[in-house]
């Protein structure tokens, strides 16, 4: 279903009118949703997925020369603008440093990642 852009637009204005220390929503086909808290065995996940993927990934490969090449910028929980209805917080996400050469920063970024981590817990 196609939703009207002032639908949309209301969304993102009310998800952005929410202070960024207590926005745990995400903007999903148009629509303003509250995110479950997590629990702690799903934040223990997202810890130990961080943990495996910082020390080989999270670094150029075999130099600590920022200007080498490859390596992945890691994060977690970073609100993604992925389009105008679309705003996420995956678990982790991961850039390629090749292509984004700088860590993306503020909130919401709009780079896109490319990788993604999302924890499936009950």
């Amino acid at each position: 279903m196609v939703r009207p852009a002032h639908a949309v637009d209301d969304a993102l204005a009310a998800f952005y009118a929410i202070q960024e220390g207590d926005r745990n929503h995400e903007v999903i086909d148009g629509n303003l949703v509250e995110r479950a808290t997590p629990s702690g065995s799903h934040g223990s996940a997202q810890a130990r997925v961080s943990a495996g993927t910082l020390g080989p990934f999270d670094r150029r490969s075999g130099s600590d020369d920022p200007h080498a090449p490859g390596g992945w910028w890691i994060a977690t929980e970073v609100e993604i603008e992925f389009s105008p209805a679309l705003v996420l917080r995956p678990d982790v996400v991961g850039w390629r440093r090749d292509r984004v050469p700088q860590r993306p920063s503020g909130s919401p970024v709009r780079d896109r990642p490319d990788w993604v981590c999302e924890v499936v817990s009950a």
